[in-house]
């Protein structure tokens, strides 16, 4: 366990105390480190979720920009070829 040398006192809501309450630990010096300790690395977790969803976007926005290029050049005249490209989308 690491050295505690940070000896500080704070106050609370009762509303923080409740969510403190909840925390897993046999202190309240246990449940604060372990609310901040899941907190940081859940931020890290929705970080790199947000770059992959963005990965995701970028993605489908070329496609879509791709669809739309072929729609203003005229190559797509027909609702089958609209389709067809369609089905081609939601399989990337």
């Amino acid at each position: 366990m690491a050295n505690k040398s940070n000896i500080r006192s704070f106050r609370y809501s009762d509303e923080i105390a409740c969510i403190l309450n909840q925390q897993p630990g046999d202190s309240l010096n246990a449940k604060f480190e372990y609310l901040v300790e899941s907190c940081y690395c859940e931020i890290e977790r929705k970080q790199e979720e947000l770059a992959r969803i963005e990965r995701q976007i970028e993605q489908r926005r070329q496609v879509l920009q791709t669809i739309a290029r072929l729609i203003s050049s005229g190559w797509i005249q027909t609702v089958g070829k609209l389709m067809m490209l369609w089905m081609v989308m939601k399989m990337i």
